[in-house]
């Protein structure tokens, strides 16, 4: 009867011990962790480690994870992919108030567009508008907003402040105006072919009929606004060349 009870401990002390150290394995039978589910197909196989130190790491695509998850796999196939309907392209996952909290954010004062070494030969006598020819583009992200060279047109990727920079020189028509001052550097600048800005600054011609200039503002614009500027010589006094001119767009704060 005793020897009975002692094997009958001793039966059940080493079937606990084998479930203290039990491993389960998914189409496999020498499973390598605590869970280890083999893939049928390729290397994607799921671990739980049970190794000493790496206890409860897991592992996808390998079966050595040395983090708390270790995703391995290529450059073609992807390795995370969190869904939550705020995701978009250019987007970074960013906490919240709450501590470890993590949602799709853009990136903060991160993009910028630009056109750059632009130029407008300037007119004996018109009042038209005058589209820029620049010789040079040029964009943070290609995968958000955009940069039109040949239209002389950016896009801006979200809704928020934008800091819009212009720069270079002002050129005037030597038949335009001789009356000693003259309107300079006088932009008309679009936000969907709205007027939203028209800056320009006072020259003299008795000293010089280039004038260099330098103009920044700070705009509110919706996601997708698509912004170009022209230059004017509606009256005689406006000088309407430009050479070495540039049109910076750049992200302060989106909202």
């Amino acid at each position: 009867m005793i020897t009975k009870k002692i094997i009958g401990t001793l039966f059940f002390c080493a079937f606990s011990l084998s479930l203290l150290y039990s491993q389960v394995g998914i189409n496999t039978s020498s499973p390598q962790g605590v869970l280890h589910i083999k893939s049928s197909i390729g290397t994607s196989d799921i671990v739980v480690s049970s190794a000493v130190g790496k206890e409860g790491y897991v592992g996808v695509g390998t079966l050595t994870p040395s983090h708390k998850l270790h995703i391995n796999t290529t450059s073609a196939l992807k390795a995370l992919r969190i869904s939550d309907t705020t995701e978009g392209a250019g987007k970074v996952l960013m906490s919240d108030r709450e501590a470890g909290v993590a949602l799709w954010r853009e990136k903060q004062g991160s993009w910028f567009g630009a056109l750059i070494y632009g130029a407008v030969t300037p007119t004996a006598a018109s009042t038209a508008a005058h589209a820029v020819v620049y010789g040079a583009s040029f964009v943070s992200d290609y995968a958000i907003g955009g940069v039109n060279q040949s239209t002389g047109k950016i896009t801006v990727p979200y809704k928020g402040m934008y800091r819009i920079s212009v720069f270079g020189s002002s050129i005037m028509h030597p038949s335009r105006y001789s009356g000693g001052y003259f309107i300079a550097g006088y932009l008309f600048i679009y936000a969907d072919n709205v007027l939203i800005w028209g800056p320009h600054s006072l020259g003299n011609t008795n000293l010089s009929r280039m004038q260099y200039f330098s103009y920044t503002r700070l705009v509110y614009l919706q996601a997708s606004s698509v912004l170009h500027l022209t230059t004017t010589n509606i009256v005689p006094a406006y000088a309407d060349g430009l050479d070495n001119f540039s049109f910076y767009v750049e992200l302060v704060k989106q909202m």
